[in-house]
Parts: C-alpha cells; sequence; structure tokens
C-alpha cells in the first residue's frame, strides 16, 4: 500500500498548482548557454530543453558530488556497481544495457571528460565547490560534438577569477567515516584572472570493501585584452576505490553490506581494487570582432593512469596497468550578422583527436611479472557547421552537417613467446546533419521541433578484446552506432515564478553495442535496430519568499525492433523515474528541503528476452537542513540520505542463464552527513 502512495505521490507533484521554480528551472528566458550552440547563445532560442544549475544552487541542495547534483535537479538516472559516486554510470534518456554513460557527452569547461575505454567518469575530480553552473542539453548533438552526444550533452563550467579575492573553505562529515575537505580561492591581478581549488575525499563507505579517496585539485589562469582572451586550465587528481562485487537475492536479505563471496565464477572480492590517475590540461586563445566574427583555438591534452587489481574475476587479465594519453585540437569561428536584413549565426569548426592506449598485464598484484602488452591507438578528425536564421523575429530555423571519420588500429604481444595475439585495424565515416525550428511567443513561451541524425563510435575495449589473453582479438566488423532523433517540445513561463517544460522524443538506433556474452564465443555485437521514446516534463514554481517546490517525472521505454527480440524492452531502463522537493524557510534563516525519488522496475542486464525477474522499483526519501545567514560568510547543513534505509540497487544481471543466481549491486542505506562553509 505504501508503494503505491510513493508511486502517486511522484507521478501527480508535478502536476499540482502548487510547483516550485527552484534551482534550475527558475531560469529568465534571456539567460546564455554556452553548450547548446557551442557557443553563448539564448536558451530561448535553442530548439531543447536545457537546464542550468548555478552555484547557488548548487549550495542550495548540500550535496557532495555531481551525481547527486544531477539526479536532483535534473532528474538524471545514475546507477553504480559499488555505491560509490567516483564511477557512477549515467543514463540519459533510457538506454540501458552496458554502455549507457557512452552515449551522453560530458564536457569540462567544454572539453571533453569522456574516457575513450568502457569506464565512466570519474565524477570526483571536480570539485564542487569550484562549479560555477552546469548546463544539461538534452537530445542529439552530434552534428556539433560528435562522438558520445546521442542522448545529450552535460557541461560542467568551473569558476573564473573575479576582481575581488574570494576564499572558501569547506568541511564535511558523516557516516562511514566520511570526511571531505575542499578549499577554492578566486581573484586579479590587473588583467591576470586566477582561480585555484583543492580537496580531500575519504570515506569507508557503506558497503564492506566499498571504501574510495581522492586527492586533486585544479588552477584557471585567464587574460583579458580588448579583443583577445586567453585561458588555460590544469587539474590532477588521484582516485583509489574498492569494488565489493555483486550479491544474490539470498545474500542481500541476509546482509547487504557484504562484499561478494565465492561463486561458481569467481573467488571472494578481497582484494579487488582500482587506482586512477587523471591529469587535464588546456588552453584557449579567442579573437573578438564585430565585423568578420570570433575565432577560437583550443588546445586539449589528457592523461590517465589507471592501476587494476580484480584477482576474483574469472577472466585471465586480473592485474594490469593502463595509460591513456589524449590530445586535441579544436578551431572554431563565429560569424553573428545579418543577411539581408534577417539575423543569422554561423559556428564552425574542425575536432582533432589522437587517443593512444598501452596496456600492460601482469601475472601477480606486485606487478614482477609482465605477461602481455597492448597498444591501440584512434585518431578522429571531424568537420562540423550550424547556422540558425531568423526568417522572422520569432520564428528561428537551423541546419547543421558533420563529416568525420575516425581510424582504430591495435596489437598485442605476448611476451614470453613474442607471439602477436591480435594486429588489427578499421575506420569509421560519418555524415550527420540536423535540422530544427523554434517558434518565439514572447519572452515567455516557446515551442521547437528537431530531427539529427547521431553516432558513437565503439569504446576501445568494445572494438578491442584485450581483458583476456589467448582469446583476444581485434573485431573489424563491429560497426560504429547510429541512430536518428525526433523530438518535439515546449517551455512557458507564468507571471515568472512558475516554470513549465515538456519534450517527447523518439530515438531509432541502428547497431546499438551490447554485451552478449563471454568469449571466445560471445563479446561486444551490434545487435540490430532498437527504439528509444519518451517524455521529459518539468514543473517549478517560486510560491513566495518562504515556499518554494520542484519536480521533475520521465517516461522512457526502449524495445528491440528486429531479430529474435522483437518488441522486448531493453535491459535496464525503468519505463518511469520522478522527483520532487519542496523548500522552506524556517525562522532565523534555517531552510528545510525534503524531496522524494521513485524509479520503476526494469530488466536486468542481460535479459534480452525478458525472461527472468527484474529489478525492483524503489522510493528513496531525502531531508537536508541548511543555515544560511544575511550575509553568507558561513553555510553549515546536515543532510540525510535514504531516511527509511530502502534496501535497493540500482543495477542488476541475469546470471541464470549462465547456470547461477541473478547478481545485484546494492545501493547505500541510511546515511548522514553534516559540514561548514566558510567564505572571506
Amino acid at each position: 500500500m505504501k508503494k503505491k502512495y510513493y508511486i502517486l505521490i511522484c507521478f501527480f507533484l508535478p502536476l499540482l498548482p502548487l510547483s516550485y521554480s527552484n534551482a534550475q528551472e527558475n531560469i529568465l528566458m534571456d539567460e546564455m548557454t554556452v553548450t547548446a550552440a557551442r557557443d553563448k547563445e539564448l536558451i530561448h532560442k535553442i530548439p531543447a530543453n536545457i537546464t542550468v544549475i548555478t552555484e547557488e544552487q548548487i549550495k542550495k541542495t548540500s550535496a557532495t558530488t555531481i551525481p547527486d547534483i544531477l539526479k536532483r535537479h535534473a532528474g538524471i538516472r545514475f546507477r553504480s556497481y559499488s555505491g560509490n559516486s567516483s564511477q557512477a554510470q549515467i543514463d540519459l534518456r533510457g538506454f540501458g544495457g552496458d554502455n549507457p554513460f557512452g552515449k551522453t557527452l560530458i564536457l569540462l569547461n567544454g572539453k571533453r571528460l569522456n574516457r575513450p575505454d568502457m569506464s565512466s567518469v570519474n565524477w570526483l575530480q571536480i570539485p564542487i565547490q569550484q562549479i560555477e553552473r552546469i548546463e544539461v542539453v538534452r537530445g542529439g548533438a552530434s552534428v556539433l560534438y560528435g562522438d558520445s552526444a546521442v542522448a545529450g550533452v552535460i557541461n560542467i563550467i568551473t569558476k573564473k577569477g573575479d576582481k575581488d579575492l574570494k576564499t572558501e573553505l569547506t568541511l564535511t562529515g558523516g557516516s562511514n567515516n566520511t570526511h571531505i575537505e575542499k578549499a577554492g580561492i578566486t581573484g586579479s591581478s590587473g588583467n591576470l584572472f586566477f582561480a585555484a581549488n583543492a580537496q580531500n575525499y575519504d570515506t569507508d563507505g557503506w558497503r564492506d570493501r566499498s571504501a574510495f579517496s581522492l586527492i586533486g585539485g585544479g588552477l584557471n589562469l585567464s587574460y583579458d585584452f580588448d579583443t583577445v582572451a586567453a585561458s588555460a586550465d590544469i587539474s590532477y587528481s588521484k582516485t583509489e576505490y574498492q569494488l565489493p562485487g555483486s550479491l544474490t537475492k539470498a545474500e542481500l536479505a541476509a546482509n547487504p553490506k557484504q562484499f561478494q563471496p565465492a561463486t561458481n565464477f569467481t573467488t571472494a572480492h578481497l582484494q579487488d581494487d582500482t587506482t586512477d590517475e587523471s591529469l587535464n590540461i588546456d588552453a584557449s586563445i579567442e579573437k573578438i570582432t564585430k565585423q568578420y566574427g570570433d575565432i577560437e583555438l583550443k588546445l586539449v591534452y589528457n592523461y590517465n593512469i589507471i592501476t587494476m587489481n580484480m584477482p576474483s574475476s574469472w577472466a585471465p587479465n586480473k592485474f594490469n596497468k593502463s595509460q591513456i594519453n589524449t590530445f586535441g585540437i579544436l578551431p572554431k569561428y563565429v560569424l553573428n550578422k545579418n543577411i539581408l536584413g534577417f539575423q543569422n549565426k554561423l559556428v564552425t569548426g574542425i575536432d582533432i583527436y589522437n587517443t593512444t592506449l598501452y596496456q600492460n598485464k601482469y601475472a601477480d598484484r606486485h606487478r614482477t611479472n609482465k605477461t602481455h602488452k597492448v597498444k591501440i591507438e584512434k585518431k578522429s578528425l571531424g568537420w562540423y557547421f550550424k547556422n540558425d536564421l531568423n526568417i522572422k523575429k520569432d520564428l528561428i530555423l537551423g541546419f547543421g552537417f558533420r563529416a568525420e571519420k575516425a581510424s582504430v588500429k591495435g596489437n598485442e604481444i605476448e611476451l614470453a613467446s613474442n607471439a602477436q595475439i591480435f594486429n588489427g585495424k578499421t575506420d569509421h565515416n560519418s555524415n550527420l546533419f540536423d535540422i530544427s525550428v523554434t517558434k518565439l511567443f514572447g519572452a515567455k513561451t516557446k515551442l521547437f521541433g528537431k530531427f539529427s541524425t547521431l553516432y558513437k563510435y565503439p569504446f576501445l575495449d568494445e572494438q578491442v578484446y584485450y581483458n583476456g589473453d589467448n582469446g583476444d582479438k581485434f573485431l573489424t566488423d563491429l560497426n560504429p552506432e547510429k541512430g536518428e532523433s525526433y523530438e518535439i517540445g515546449a517551455a512557458h513561463s507564468f507571471f515568472k515564478k512558475l516554470n513549465t517544460k515538456i519534450t517527447l522524443f523518439n530515438v531509432n538506433m541502428e547497431d546499438e553495442i551490447d554485451y552478449v556474452g563471454i568469449f571466445p564465443n560471445g563479446g561486444s555485437e551490434n545487435i540490430g535496430k532498437t527504439k528509444h521514446k519518451g517524455i521529459e516534463f518539468f514543473l517549478s514554481y517560486d510560491i513566495n519568499k518562504k515556499l518554494k517546490f520542484y519536480s521533475n517525472w520521465t517516461y522512457h521505454k526502449a524495445t528491440y525492433e528486429n531479430g529474435k527480440n522483437k518488441e522486448k524492452e531493453l535491459p535496464m531502463v525503468p519505463n518511469h523515474k520522478g522527483n520532487a522537493a519542496i523548500e522552506i524557510k524556517l525562522p532565523y534563516n534555517i531552510y528545510l528541503t525534503p524531496e522524494i525519488e521513485y524509479t520503476s522496475a526494469s530488466y536486468l542486464l542481460g535479459d534480452s528476452d525478458n525472461n527472468t525477474e527484474k529489478l525492483d522499483s524503489y522510493t528513496i526519501c531525502g531531508i537536508s537542513l541548511r543555515y544560511e545567514p544575511q550575509d553568507k560568510n558561513l553555510t553549515a547543513f546536515i543532510n540525510i540520505e535514504n531516511i527509511f534505509d530502502k534496501k535497493y540497487s540500482t543495477v542488476g544481471s541475469d546470471m541464470e542463464k549462465w547456470g547461477g543466481e541473478n547478481a545485484f549491486y546494492p545501493a547505500a542505506g541510511f546515511g548522514i552527513n553534516m559540514g561548514v562553509a566558510v567564505n572571506f
């Protein structure tokens, strides 16, 4: 009975006339976005519904991680195999399967954070207190951004220097021996602006053997001339985390905090862990002219070292060390000029990337006996243009095109015999376009429609199977994932305080990639045609100075469109997801924010024929209390997560077809953290 009430709350709160323009949704129609158009543009003119999460909104959530922020303010679903946020996997628009995180492009100040191998973004590498805003653009953006921009683009924009010197220190502690220390400073000297940050994050984790820690920092320097702006960013982080593994239903019932014991497939997860070091450097220079347009040149470099120990794994590759180097050259030109009396904006540029992955395999944790070495190189070159023409003051037509080619080559050597395990090469070519129309009704309402073609290259470890030994191979017949996206939507502000947004979308994919079995007889394959359709709805209302409310609801339906599983649903795609929260201002500048999140059931990973049990639906509640005096130099907060200690999993796998019991990865139960932020 309680479950039904939770579901009703999640579905009908968005329809209440009392709603709230909090955080991401209380944005003026004339606010700018730099993500949707790959240049500054009014949100009102973009053929998409965009969520902008500001620095002030982030502070009000008292969140400690970026996934927490995106779940609360953008209604985005995450799943985790360990229960921690460092490698949480994003799934925007219900792509499910093994690799949904590869279909959402994650940017940091406009540069790619997505890793080329089949691993999620390390969300903890970016300190929250250094974020100026987060822009979430739903819908295909392959024309502008290329690979991975299938479901949408998320751009995390960090603070730049300010004229006044500002310092912020945040200390947080809580359940599971969690302690987080963060510091940041911004300022300037003449025309030179700077922003620096440092952080330390440690926790034992909710589950046994789910501890993780991170240490890192960053520096931004920018210099403004009259018509030229130059900037440079550098950031470093080192993350260490344990991997507790999955549990059966019986083990979940007995003790959901335990790590995975020995099974028919693996030994106990007593020593599974990973270390991930990353260094990101980018520099850009922009020349601004009124008559001839703006020119920007961005250079990027990413460096990752991943040391993985998986003694419990069934695969022979239990101990390895990988190094991933990525270089990018990104020139761009923007011309904003009237043509025959019509306002017109052109954005065009070239994306050049070169990524090399090196992996050494070892027979032992101490890495004294190297057994194999792998080298995989990926090069890509893409040219794009996007043109938006105001054929009327209130009617905008957009058209874009992208031509891109990529090549992947790789080899593996078995060192003892100097035998070549594989040596392969493949090329990919894509020509893409999109077309859109946006109708404006004053400054409060817009209607839009958009058609776009999409693609995603295979991850390196999808294209090249290198996680075994003699079973490793180069899959020259694995094609990129391609698709077509149709969407229509609307946004409307009622008396500036009530905001609503709705988008209907349909994505038809070809050659979607999924993991269908263990080598040598399985692996990653193109699974044919699939369809992803749904509705996204956001409603928020600034009721008064003391009461604010917001909510969102998403419906997804993902199905196979051909083959033996035609009309079956794709695994790990819940049909419904809803969030709602209300902010109440109490006396003495104390803010109370209760919230609720509902996610419906979904089929388990690998259950393509929908023939086994489902991953259970779940409803979780949280509450935060924040003290914020008028001068805002001091903020204190308490967060309580999963108040009713709901036992649930965000991911599960169908192991019955392999002769085992289904596997589940429990999420965190009840937890509490508290902290203080000081500005001076």
